[in-house]
C-alpha cells in the first residue's frame, strides 16, 4: 500500500469515526435533513435542483480542505513519534 493510500484511508477512518460517535455531528445531521425536506416542499424542481448543484460543491469544497487538515494532523503525529 502507498503512503497517499495510507493517509486516505487513515483520514477515511478518522471522518467516520467522528460522524458515527459524536453527538453533534448526528444532531446536525438530523437538523439538515430536516431543512432540506423543508425547502424541497417550498421550491420548484429547477430550483432544488440549483440547490443540490450548490450543496454538492459546497460539500466538496469542505471536504477537501477536512481532509488536508487530518493528513497535515496525521504527519504531525508521525513526526512526533
Amino acid at each position: 500500500m502507498s503512503e497517499m493510500t495510507k493517509d486516505e484511508a487513515a483520514v477515511d477512518r478518522a471522518l467516520d469515526r467522528f460522524i458515527l460517535t459524536d453527538a453533534g455531528a448526528r444532531k446536525l445531521k438530523r437538523n439538515v435533513l430536516r431543512a432540506q425536506r423543508a425547502l424541497r416542499e417550498a421550491v420548484s424542481k429547477k430550483v432544488w435542483q440549483l440547490y443540490l448543484a450548490l450543496e454538492e460543491a459546497v460539500n466538496a469544497r469542505d471536504l477537501n480542505i477536512i481532509e488536508q487538515a487530518i493528513k497535515l494532523g496525521l504527519k504531525q503525529g508521525r513526526k512526533r513519534s
